[in-house]
């Protein structure tokens, strides 16, 4: 990330916006429409099964208690206001922990764009294509972003759950291009996404918060609320990205230089083709550990008396408080 002074270029927000309604216009590629249906069914399967849990339950109720029903379909069956089934479709999408993400951004991508996508279907009714394109084009911007930060454990991008972070981005993108928003309208709900962003990462440092199974829900929310104001008129800030006080500078150190502009605004290549699907419900940093232990058993080495165990600066930082980590109290601290 780059220091330097605001740029003059056009606002990152607003030439994201143009490249969208663009690509939408046209629609995409066979192979990133095909890879983000199989992306849909996996969330919606997850979020069905998560749909009994206790935190669902807590979730739902919370939601409907601040607004009430509504046209949006929840996950499982009922329906509610956009932005109660944008909050409760998000959290069951992450409750189990099982929902698809890109390794090297390090996020969550559907737990947030697909929960907005569907709410703002079921308000604006869409082509399944259009659908389709929508949440593959707002998850594309969240791995764009994350691949940027790259955290690897420290450095500015390493103390968010960037999923949250770039959620809200993600969302109101997705949200839009269902509602057919042109570049300008898109622009300033990008800006208005920005006024709420928010994704300190305590709640996964910390333990006995079960509000970490359910982080992705508030970037599906916070973009589906932009997009509603959008729609309703309300303009925001068009350098919510790269201005002066933009998320750049506030939440990650400065602005990207030219060349990373450059490749957030070249959709020659498509990361989202990169966002894997997992294979055991944990964190994805327990997910080589898994791997090894069940290699050890499968391979009949005979017991140790002691192993030792590496983990890399990410990992590092959540398996402290040992003594709390090693007899979890909560389904999220076990993972």
């Amino acid at each position: 990330m780059s220091s330097a002074q605001e740029s003059t270029a056009m606002p990152l927000a607003e030439a994201l916006s143009n490249v969208f309604v663009e690509l939408a216009r046209g629609g995409l590629p066979q192979s990133v429409r095909t890879t983000t249906c199989l992306h849909i069914t996996d969330a919606l399967g997850i979020g069905l099964a998560a749909r009994r849990t206790e935190l669902a339950a807590q979730v739902e109720a919370a939601e409907r208690a601040a607004s009430g029903d509504g046209p949006c379909r929840l996950i499982g069956g009922g329906k509610a206001s956009a932005l109660a089934a944008a909050f409760t479709n998000g959290s069951l999408i992450h409750i189990l922990d099982f929902d698809d993400i890109h390794d090297f951004g390090r996020l969550h991508p559907a737990a947030c764009v697909l929960p907005a996508a569907l709410a703002a279907a079921d308000l604006a009714p869409c082509s399944d294509e259009l659908l389709i394109d929508a949440v593959a084009l707002g998850t594309e911007l969240m791995v764009r972003l994350g691949v940027l930060c790259a955290p690897q454990g420290d450095g500015p991008g390493s103390d968010w759950f960037l999923t949250q972070l770039f959620g809200y981005l993600g969302a109101t993108v997705a949200a839009g291009v269902v509602m057919q928003f042109d570049a300008a309208r898109l622009t300033s709900a990008l800006g208005l996404a920005y006024m709420q962003l928010a994704g300190g990462k305590q709640a996964g440092f910390g333990t006995g918060a079960t509000s970490r199974a359910i982080y992705p829900a508030f970037g599906a929310q916070g973009g589906m609320h932009a997009a509603l104001l959008a729609r309703a008129g309300v303009t925001g800030p068009a350098g919510g990205l790269d201005g002066a006080a933009g998320m750049f500078r506030i939440y990650l150190g400065g602005l990207p230089d030219e060349k990373s502009r450059a490749k957030l605004l070249d959709f020659s290549t498509w990361h989202l083709l990169d966002v894997d699907i997992k294979p055991w419900p944990s964190c994805r940093l327990s997910h080589p550990y898994i791997a090894v232990a069940l290699a050890a058993r499968a391979d009949g080495i005979p017991e140790q008396g002691r192993i030792d165990v590496a983990v890399n600066a990410s990992a590092a930082r959540l398996c402290h408080p040992l003594t709390q980590r090693q007899c979890p109290q909560t389904l999220q601290d076990a993972k």
